[in-house]
């Protein structure tokens, strides 16, 4: 009846009339005990997991967020430059169209 005496979660009277069931209540006992446990180890492995969630999160705001909002302020200058060189590269087409023009 030691894995009796080494519950930990309180419910002593609970285990007292498990022990007075005899084997069954000490297999009983013991599975509750275990289960207990593996409750508890559970619940702070999520936790756990829990925090280094929000830890993450954090860290995605704090550096890639701005990282992704100075590459949208690029990528929209980029356009706009990338639009201008079009429309010189237009011109000099038009330009080489009339010279050959009035060339011929």
């Amino acid at each position: 009846m030691m894995i009796l005496a080494a519950s930990s979660d309180g419910g002593d009277q609970l285990l007292t009339g498990l022990g007075q069931l005899g084997v069954a209540g000490a297999i009983l006992a013991l599975f509750l005990t275990f289960g207990n446990q593996v409750l508890k180890r559970e619940r702070e492995r999520a936790d756990a997991n829990a925090a280094e969630v929000n830890r993450l999160n954090l860290s995605i705001q704090e550096k890639y967020i701005p990282s992704m909002i100075s590459a949208q302020e690029a990528l929209g200058e980029s356009n706009k430059v990338m639009g201008e060189m079009k429309d010189l590269v237009d011109d000099l087409r038009v330009e080489l169209k009339v010279k050959k023009r009035g060339a011929g």
